[in-house]
């Protein structure tokens, strides 16, 4: 799970852990605003590369419909595998 300290340290930590061999990587998202979460999801997107396994994970995080629409919407460009939310797993792909 990539979650926790500031942007820089989320993306360093899931850096180590590409390099470690990992290959698949949960983003939380929802607790921040749509727009932060969508900055922290491109730029983990940007430094695991395309062929990493990213999901996004709100968690009961979202509490308006329209924001994890949106968000989900949004994300579909980094190409993440899915949005998870307790009321929505949808496929991305």
């Amino acid at each position: 799970m990539i979650a926790g300290g500031t942007l820089e340290e989320e993306i360093e930590r899931a850096k180590a852990k590409r390099q470690e061999g990992f290959e698949a990587f949960k983003v939380k998202v929802g607790s921040n605003s749509p727009e932060y979460d969508l900055k922290r999801c491109i730029m983990i997107r940007k430094a695991l590369g395309s062929s990493a396994f990213i999901s996004a994970d709100a968690n009961e995080g979202f509490t308006v419909p329209d924001k994890q629409l949106n968000l989900q919407n949004r994300l579909k460009m980094l190409e993440l595998i899915f949005l998870n939310s307790l009321s929505l797993l949808t496929m991305l792909i």
